[in-house]
């Protein structure tokens, strides 16, 4: 596992198109792609072949890399992204598999730690742009409200809004099992 020093190193470097830092953001992060992937698709062929897009898309795209604030609900935003494609291009494949399965049985059960993360960076992604960063450095960078206010020039007070609507948005979207996993983030 990389430290946030190491993963904004390697970040940097492959935006500069070092093909060496790319490698080791691979190898620490597909595993982790490659799970979520299977879990949804429930093909490890599938899985493997969209989670290899997400890379090579990742790749393509990585002039963006330092403005990423977080690489990881960057990739499961991807992830989610290249999922959807998939599915919509293979439809009644995937439409077989699904159909077997209760849809709240494979939320519970078909998902596990990091998958739920990636449930949960969906939601986040929908935000509005204040209040998804305003939950990103609370949840994620650990900051403090103090801190944030004084790095977005705004009000301990509007942290404080943003991050209850947040929260009260969080709780609505996902179910109560997926609410109770953003302590996660705390």
């Amino acid at each position: 596992m990389l430290t946030e020093s190491q993963e904004r190193l390697l970040m940097e470097r492959t935006a500069e198109g070092d093909r060496s830092a790319f490698r080791q953001l691979f190898d620490n992060y597909y595993p982790v792609v490659f799970g979520f992937m299977k879990s949804l698709l429930q093909v490890k062929e599938d899985a493997s072949d969209v989670a290899q897009e997400v890379f090579i898309k990742l790749w393509l795209m990585r002039s963006a890399l330092p403005d990423i604030t977080s690489l990881r609900f960057y990739l499961y935003r991807m992830s989610l992204n290249q999922t959807i494609n998939f599915i919509k291009k293979n439809k009644s494949n995937v439409r077989s598999i699904l159909t077997d399965i209760p849809y709240d049985q494979m939320v519970e059960d078909a998902i596990d730690m990091k998958d739920k993360e990636a449930f949960i960076a969906a939601v986040v992604s929908r935000m509005p742009e204040q209040r998804r960063k305003i939950f990103i450095m609370s949840r994620l960078e650990h900051r403090t409200n103090d801190e944030i206010a004084t790095l977005l020039h705004i009000k301990k007070k509007t942290v404080e809004n943003h991050l209850n609507l947040a929260l009260k948005e969080l709780r609505t979207a996902l179910p109560a099992s997926l609410f109770i996993f953003i302590t996660f983030f705390q």
